[in-house]
């Protein structure tokens, strides 16, 4: 009986072990089967990054921390691989790299220490960029797609204390070094002037030697200054050293000035003093035209005139001033000789005198006096903003209307799974952003939180490149005594999402201090600014791409299985035959240029598009329409119309964003 009874026992066992055994097997398959459909249906991989601050105001020489915070959201079976990139924007440096796994639900922290080593004032721009991915394994069922998140840091410099001390004590001797400069400038280009006129005809070879080499120093003297007006401007701690050197020699070239301005003057004393003389000589000749004198004075005069004819044309010809003085002293003799016997003659008066004499082309040179002093007033240092190592004056309000700075907003369209996290919103356009930094537009990261502080009015505008932002009408907020919390909702319409994207709109205008700004819309997104536009108009809007936007509305089958993941409000919205639909084509659109996107090449239901959008939904009327043409994979659910983001598989979708945006 007892054998009989241990074996009824073994046998229990057995059945409970298998049954436990095979309860295990089927919780494990389920696990896996759900973790794939989860997959499917959206969920892989979330990165969260925060900032404790992302704009630091510190003078020259501050230094400041901040804490990046970085998190996840994904398969509790999978762990993150990520890497990490700290970049000085302003130098194109980059400060740190690292490479860890991101356990869940743990997170991680980076300090970084930022320094502001600058000279003057302006504004340096920092990045922290995270990219992540999911490795596949057994329970880890992931795409492997990689995430990236990124946060744009400002750092707004000024001049510490001891530099604006310096700039008040220095300021005012580099004032006056200037205008004493372009004093002793404006003057020795009077004196160079009237030498260049004596020298036609006089030879001073010495004079001009010496003009010549001071205006060499002098140049060189203003060349000085200039670089020193540069410190002014960006390194004041320097100033007062290059005043030190620059000042005395400035002194010493004043004192040049000085004896080489009375040596001219005594030349040009010289020369004026020979030139009166000629004239004067001339004109008391022309006195005795038509009086009478007999036969010898009337030949001395005749002979005279001649000689005094062919002085004035030898003037023509350079000569030291000392021989023309000579032989002008010879003819002066003559002529007091030859006017004292026509002044005492009184008989036998029988010739009539005709004095005819050239004109000098002499002139007398007119040393003007010294203009007034200069009044050279140093401005404020001007500020320098510095993107990838290329340095500019910052770009404030002259920039606020320029069509080539306006900032790019990224538009996401309809999350496929309404139990999904808002944040995979974000990663629809992490290829298109890379991208576009590769041509100028500045990767600013993501916006998540509106705000009017006035700390951050116009921060992002100071840049003379455009930037690009990431952004998602999922989030709201709601205040407070703590302050703004971040919510996500996913559940209302497409009206609603308008309205959170006007107030997108808004704070990025503000904070990049621009009048419009560009958007790039995929699918849903598309209308959202298209209604957003209806309601608010275009005003704010410099232009629009579209991306597989369904225009005219989805299809029966589409909505189907958009009811079914989706949420109500949005798939009613997106119906062909609903209320918005009809609206939104059957209202005016404002005048804004749209550029659309279309995606051709997969069969639905015997018409073509891509996989979600039929061509003839996709197509709006008054728009370029651009058809790109893809492929779908319905058995894996993948259809071009998420696919035609990528751009790197497509390249022509980012050639036509691209020259849309430069259009």
């Amino acid at each position: 009986m007892k054998k009989k009874s241990d074996k009824i026992k073994n046998r229990y066992i057995i059945i409970i072990v298998a049954a436990f055994s095979l309860i295990l097997l089927f919780i494990f398959l389920g696990t896996k089967i759900y973790l794939y459909l989860n997959l499917l249906l959206g969920n892989d991989l979330v990165i969260l990054l925060d900032a404790n601050k992302e704009n630091l105001f510190l003078k020259n020489g501050e230094q400041e921390k901040i804490n990046i915070k970085i998190s996840s959201i994904t398969n509790p079976f999978c762990t993150p691989i990520c890497s990490s990139k700290f970049t000085d924007l302003s130098k194109n440096i980059v400060i740190e790299k690292d490479n860890f796994k991101l356990k869940t639900p743990s997170f991680i922290n980076k300090e970084f220490l930022i320094l502001s080593n600058n000279k003057g004032i302006g504004q340096n721009l920092y990045r922290f960029d995270l990219e992540c991915r999911n490795t596949m394994s057994y329970l880890c069922k992931t795409k492997e797609e990689l995430i990236s998140k990124s946060i744009l840091i400002t750092l707004d410099y000024d001049l510490s204390d001891e530099e604006k001390r310096i700039r008040n004590e220095s300021g005012e001797r580099l004032a006056s070094l200037i205008n004493n400069e372009q004093q002793i400038s404006s003057e020795i280009k009077k004196i160079n002037k009237a030498f260049d006129e004596i020298n036609k005809t006089i030879i001073i070879d010495s004079m001009g030697n010496r003009i010549y080499n001071y205006i060499f120093e002098i140049n060189e003297i203003n060349n000085n200054i200039s670089e020193i007006r540069k410190l002014w401007d960006d390194d004041i701690i320097n100033l007062n050293e290059s005043l030190n050197k620059i000042e005395p020699l400035l002194q010493s070239s004043i004192s040049k000035f000085n004896e080489l301005n009375e040596d001219f003057i005594l030349e040009a004393s010289a020369y004026n003093n020979f030139t009166e003389n000629i004239t004067s000589m001339k004109k008391e000749f022309e006195k005795y035209n038509n009086t009478k004198v007999n036969e010898e004075t009337f030949e001395d005069a005749r002979i005279f005139m001649e000689d005094l004819n062919n002085f004035i044309k030898s003037l023509e010809k350079r000569d030291y001033i000392f021989t023309k003085e000579l032989s002008l002293m010879i003819l002066y003799e003559r002529f007091i000789s030859l006017s004292n016997d026509i002044n005492k003659e009184t008989l036998n008066l029988d010739y009539v005198l005709y004095t005819t004499i050239n004109e000098s082309k002499l002139k007398t040179i007119s040393l003007d006096p010294p203009e007034n002093k200069f009044t050279f007033v140093l401005n404020d240092p001007v500020p320098m903003c510095c993107v990838l190592g290329k340095c500019e004056r910052c770009c404030d309000e002259e920039c606020k209307d320029d069509k080539e700075k306006f900032p790019v907003i990224l538009v996401h369209g309809h999350s496929f799974n309404k139990k999904t996290s808002a944040e995979y919103s974000f990663d629809t356009f992490t290829n298109l952003q890379r991208k576009l930094e590769n041509d100028g537009y500045i990767n600013a990261g993501s916006i998540y939180r509106i705000n009017y502080d006035n700390i951050t009015m116009g921060i992002l505008g100071r840049t003379n490149n455009p930037l690009s932002f990431r952004v998602s009408y999922y989030f709201d907020a709601f205040s407070t005594e703590e302050g703004s919390v971040i919510v996500q909702t996913k559940t209302d319409s497409i009206d609603t999402y308008a309205i959170r994207l006007k107030g997108i709109i808004d704070n990025i205008k503000y904070k990049t201090n621009k009048d419009k700004v560009v958007i790039v819309a995929h699918s849903m997104g598309g209308l959202v600014i298209r209604r957003y536009i209806q309601i608010f108009g275009s005003k704010d809007i410099g232009k629009i791409i579209l991306i597989g936007t369904p225009n005219k509305g989805l299809k029966r089958n589409i909505l189907n299985v958009c009811y079914l993941f989706g949420t109500d409000l949005e798939c009613r919205d997106m119906n062909e035959e609903s209320l918005f639909i009809n609206k939104l084509n059957n209202m005016n659109q404002q005048e804004v240029p749209f550029y659309n996107i279309i995606g051709t090449g997969c069969n639905m239901n015997n018409e073509n598009g891509d996989g979600v959008v039929v061509e003839n939904s996709a197509y709006l009327k008054g728009a370029k329409n651009y058809y790109v043409n893809g492929t779908c994979d319905e058995s894996s659910f993948n259809y071009f119309h998420n696919s035609i983001m990528d751009i790197n598989a497509y390249p022509e979708v980012y050639d036509i964003i691209n020259n849309s945006l430069r259009e």
